[in-house]
């Protein structure tokens, strides 16, 4: 039988904020323990640290944004050298500060607005 170990936290909220929330977890008939345990789980989750990434995945993530920025262009849109956001978004993949999904997405949607 795995036994898990659990801990109790105490908070602080409004009285008007506790009731306000145990009638929505009530409302959707989930105990309102669980509903703050699967918001810090949400919250864990998204707000990792991102991990060390070696000089060879710094290289290989560096060929990506050549490559991004390559298939861009392609369509007829062109980066901004400038453009610090665009640039510090390149990096922060690079440096393994976001992930693909939101480099990728990030990039186009900010490259269409600016065209």
């Amino acid at each position: 039988m795995n036994q898990t170990k659990e801990s109790t936290i105490t908070i602080r909220v409004e009285q008007e904020l506790r009731e306000s929330f145990n009638r929505a977890a009530e409302a959707i008939n989930r105990p309102a323990a669980q509903v703050l345990r699967d918001f810090m789980r949400d919250f864990v989750e998204n707000t990792k640290t991102p991990a060390h990434i070696s000089e060879t995945e710094k290289l290989e993530r560096r060929e990506v944004v050549g490559f991004a920025k390559a298939n861009v262009e392609l369509e007829g849109f062109y980066f901004d050298k400038n453009d610090k956001y665009l640039e510090e978004l390149f990096n922060q993949f690079i440096h393994g500060d976001v992930d693909i999904d939101t480099f990728v997405k990030t990039a186009l949607e900010e490259t269409i607005k600016r065209h």
